[in-house]
């Protein structure tokens, strides 16, 4: 089975949801580019990060990320961030070295009964928008 978003929608979503700026879109190699818009002064500042799915398992997804110089600062800090905002949905995301950066959706609560029904397979970037394959578990 695949579930696919369009880029336009996961815009919204976050727009609606969190109240910020953040745009999606196709990055080279099959890489998803997450751009956030800051107005600063009277100019807007794009600070673009592109997210590469390395590893795709049954409960868990590893992300590699590159950008601009200073990426990790931002990163850091946009982790603290949602750990001291999400701390029930923090328990699951674990930085690692390398940009990388692992999501065991087993270790989140409100994700743990999604993680016993199905199993990932795959992510993508795809034009248009992401793409997520999975199968149902048989219990």
């Amino acid at each position: 089975m695949e579930v696919k978003a369009t880029y336009e929608e996961l815009g919204s979503y976050v727009q609606a949801r969190f109240k910020q700026p953040v745009s999606f879109s196709l990055a080279e190699e099959g890489a998803l580019r997450v751009t956030y818009t800051k107005r600063i002064l009277i100019k807007d500042v794009n600070i673009s990060v592109n997210l590469h799915f390395d590893e795709v398992k049954a409960d868990s997804v590893t992300i590699t990320y590159d950008g601009a110089f200073g990426l990790d600062t931002i990163i850091n800090g946009v982790l603290s961030f949602f750990k001291s905002q999400f701390p029930d949905l923090s328990a699951g995301i674990h930085p690692e070295d390398g940009h990388r950066i692992r999501i065991n959706l087993s270790e989140i609560e409100k994700a743990k009964r999604v993680a016993e029904n199905i199993e990932l397979r795959d992510i993508k970037a795809l034009e248009d928008g992401l793409r997520i394959e999975f199968g149902l578990k048989v219990l």
